[in-house]
């Protein structure tokens, strides 16, 4: 049987813990089938080879320079396509570009709109 060790901080300082190597790998497997039930419920989903996911039809993709993972809208999306992502996803994607993320579903939308096919918005 293989085992991990790691460092636990306790009150006298630290000490060591075992762990079975199959223990960490099951609780790993828990949390990624959990990470999985929260990307449908929260109407995500990937691609065919599940390395990109998708928000209202948008790609939800890591952006270096912000360092965040966010929508980014194509160059041929349109004013009703960005509507469709809805108050609450189009409030968070806006706050990820620190551009203004109050208003109604419509201002918010156009504003999501405009960085459309945009790279780099800061």
């Amino acid at each position: 049987q293989h085992s991990c060790t790691a460092v636990v901080d306790g009150v006298g300082g630290g000490r060591m813990a075992e762990e079975p190597a199959e223990d960490f790998l099951e609780e790993r497997r828990k949390l990624q089938d959990e990470d999985k039930q929260l990307a449908s419920f929260a109407g995500l989903r990937s691609d065919a080879t599940g390395e990109t996911l998708f928000v209202g039809g948008f790609p939800l993709e890591w952006d270096d320079a912000l360092q965040v993972r966010r929508i980014k809208i194509p160059q041929d999306a349109t004013l009703e396509q960005v509507l469709a992502l809805g108050l609450d996803t189009l409030k968070e994607e806006l706050s990820k570009l620190a551009m203004k993320c109050g208003g109604t579903s419509e201002e918010r939308a156009a504003r999501m709109w405009e960085t459309r096919g945009v790279e780099d918005v800061r």
